[in-house]
This record gives C-alpha cells, structure tokens and sequence, in this order.
C-alpha cells in the first residue's frame, strides 16, 4: 500500500530561505558576485542584534552577500559564529557607494546607511515591514522573516555550554512562560510598564495556558519581590546573575572588564526567552521582539507572546483603569518640566499610588 506524501509548505519555505541564504553568504565567489557591508555602532546588544537581522534581511532581498564590518558586538564581544565567508578587509576597498533601495546598483560592494533611513520613519518601517511575496502566500509576514534569519545566529561554543550551565542550575525546562520586565534606561524612551501590569499578564498567560512555572528576567533586582502570589506559580530566575539597572552599553563601555559578563548575560536572556513556550514583554524591548520572532519561526508562525504597548503608561487608551494614575503621573511630571513648576510631580505621584492600591482591592 502507497502512502501519500503529506507537503509542508512551512518547511519548504523555510528550507528554501536558508538554501538561498546559505548561497549568498557561504557560497562560491565570482567576478559578478555583489556585497553589502554593515556598519555596527556601540549601542545595547539587543539593538545591535536587531540592526544585523536587517543587515541580512537587505542583503536577501538585494541578492547581495553581507559583510559585518565586525564581528564583535561592540562594546559587547562577538558571540555568535560567523555569518558569512567574506571578511570586511577583503571588500573595504571596493565599498565606495552608499545602498539605494529599490535602486539597481552596479557598484560590486555598497554600504548600508542606517541613519540615513531612520532619518525617514515611513520609509524606516515599510523596509523593517517588508515581506516577501512567498511569505505573505503563507499568511506569514515580516517577524517570521526576520525569526528565520535568528535562527541562522547559533552560539560560540563557550557561550552555549554556559548557558546550558545555567539553564540547569536554575531549573529551566519546558513548559515555561518567560517574562523579560524592561527596566535600566528604558524610561528616556517611555515611563516604565508599571509592575502590576505585568502581574496581570502574568496571570492571564497562567489561566490561558495552564503552565504554572515563570521565567522572569529584568534590569532591576527589586521586580521580583512585587510578582503575584507565588503560592500557585513557580518561579525560575538566575539569582547569580549580576543586575545593574543602568543604560547597559554605556557601563560596558567605560568598565571593559565587564564586556565577557554582560555578553553572556544579554545572551541568555534573548536564548532562554525565545525557548518559552509563551512570551509576556514589552513591543519596544529588542531582545523581547527577537525572541518572540524567533519563537514564531522555531513554531510555523504560530503567536506563543503577549506585547505590551512600550507606551502603555503614558497614554490613557492603551492603559488599564487601575493604571491611570501611571499616566497622570507622567503627563504631570512632563507639564511640570515644561513649564519649570516644582513640587507638582511629587502629589501626582502619590495620587497615583492610591488609585493602584484602590484598584488592586477591588
């Protein structure tokens, strides 16, 4: 008896990207091969790791083999094996023109300019949302693209085996749900996702899928001590790993002796993250949108997270009422800047810790 052959179109497409990655970047060079080279700059890990995710994305879509001008995270060390076969020294010379998209360009190697695109947001997000015609038939669109791509960024050896360490040594196994609370400099970009709302999501990802055990990973030391009754959740966090809620990248930085520390930290938030079985950040977090993008490739596209609004507590539409005071609080504190009025900020706030603990007994 002949039994039919069942066809994965997921698997297909996916083997089909790779296949063609593997080309552009691992394959055999000739006189018409093209190339485009990254820049890195000295930003958070997370933002560095999202900018090599475009860097290969633009290179798939223009048919041109990526080069890294590093292969370190600068300031962070290189952590990941390499993506490609040509270093930046054996192209630099022939690097002479800047990437045009949607442009055809003869120069053999061009160079990505990221500040150039990020200078035009509508042009910024229809390159970050682009999604080709093959995904899109699938109803797939841009994170599973980008989730693809994670999935070809595989550990140096020395990393893996630490993690793995750690992974054992905090009792990290699937089912699990993880929870990345952004905190560190987070706040010069949006007020801080208040504590009770992640509680709150944290309780609904329980109810929703059953699993009781919780992976939390945060800047802050102090977030774990304000997470709900541990009576029903079991909860899983590195309590050796050092915590310094500052702006990361800037104390790598001036403290190098820091660099190995912090690399692996930053790793092992994004890989055990993106090993969750269900995702709980925020959507203006690199290292919570990497994961779940990578979760998304590594499960057919399937959602297994929840994003908070990165603006969640400064607009009253997108927070909760039991939140509002977060809210209050910062359109207060920003008039009160505004206009140099002291003292105001300080009232708000109080305000608004009443109405949290008002809605927490109701």
């Amino acid at each position: 008896m002949q039994h039919a052959i069942h066809h994965d179109p997921f698997a297909s497409l996916r083997a089909e990207f790779h296949a063609r990655l593997d080309d552009l970047q691992f394959g055999t060079r000739g006189p018409d091969s093209k190339f485009l080279v990254i820049p890195q700059d000295g930003y958070g890990f997370g933002a560095q790791l999202s900018r090599r995710t475009l860097g290969l994305k633009l290179g798939y879509l223009s048919s041109r083999t990526v080069i890294f001008q590093s292969e370190d995270y600068g300031p962070y060390l290189q952590c990941f094996e390499s993506t490609g076969n040509v270093a930046f020294e054996d192209i630099n010379d022939h690097a002479t023109e800047t990437l045009q998209l949607g442009v055809e360009q003869k120069c053999r190697a061009v160079v990505f300019d990221f500040d150039d695109l990020w200078a035009d947001l509508n042009r910024f997000w229809e390159v970050h949302d682009f999604t080709p015609e093959s995904f899109r038939r699938l109803g797939l669109d841009h994170r599973v693209l980008e989730g693809m791509i994670l999935q070809r960024l595989k550990p140096l050896e020395w990393y893996a085996i630490q993690i793995k360490s750690i992974q054992e040594r905090i009792g990290f196994d699937n089912p699990i749900i993880g929870v990345h609370i952004r905190r560190g400099d987070k706040h010069v970009e949006n007020p801080y996702v208040p504590i009770r709302k992640y509680k709150a999501e944290i309780c609904d990802a329980v109810a929703h899928t059953g699993i009781s055990r919780v992976f939390v990973t945060s800047d802050d030391p102090g977030v774990f001590a304000l997470l709900p009754d541990p009576g029903r959740i079991e909860y899983i966090y590195d309590k050796e790993e050092p915590r310094y809620n500052n702006a990361n990248h800037q104390l790598v930085s001036q403290q190098p002796n820091l660099k190995r520390q912090e690399t692996l930290t930053a790793l092992k938030i994004y890989e055990l993250l993106r090993q969750c079985d269900y995702i709980i950040g925020q959507d203006n977090a690199h290292l919570t949108l990497l994961a779940a993008n990578r979760n998304m490739a590594d499960h057919c596209g399937e959602e297994n997270f929840r994003l908070i609004p990165g603006d969640y507590s400064q607009v009253f539409r997108k927070a909760a009422l039991a939140d509002w005071g977060d809210v209050l609080a910062f359109k207060a504190g920003s008039f009160c800047r505004k206009h140099k009025i002291p003292g105001v900020r300080s009232g708000i706030r109080a305000i608004q810790t009443r109405i949290g603990r008002m809605w927490a007994k109701s």
